[in-house]
Order: structure tokens, then sequence, then C-alpha cells
């Protein structure tokens, strides 16, 4: 398993992103109406925020329908 959110995991990711180890997956959460109850404790599990760069990164691989 590689860890992309460190710095050599996601250098390995942007190396190897068509190797046939490779498996990108998508998801999606709809947020209850207190959004911020809901990103707290999606951050007491282990998210990071961040600015968007690896979601944009990924965005041009990954077709959504969000």
């Amino acid at each position: 398993m590689v860890d992309i959110t460190t710095e050599e995991g996601y250098a390995w990711l942007q190396a190897n992103l068509m190797a046939d180890e490779v498996n990108l997956f998508t998801s999606s959460k709809i947020l209850k109406k207190d959004r911020n109850t809901d990103i707290f404790a999606l951050i007491q599990q282990g998210a990071n925020i961040t600015k968007g760069g690896l979601y944009k990164w990924f965005s041009k691989f990954v077709e959504t329908d969000v």
C-alpha cells in the first residue's frame, strides 16, 4: 500500500499511475444539516483539510458525477 499523503507516496503515484497494480476508486459523502459537525467528525477519524491540489490532480484521471 502507498500513502499518497506523503511526498514520496504522491511521487510514486504520479510515476506509476497507469501501472496495473494501481486501482482508483471514487466515492462521495452527503453531509447532513450541520456541515461543520460532519467535517469535524471526519477530521477526528483522520481526514485532513487541504487546498484541493490532490483532488484537482485526480480529477484529470477519474470521471465523477459530482
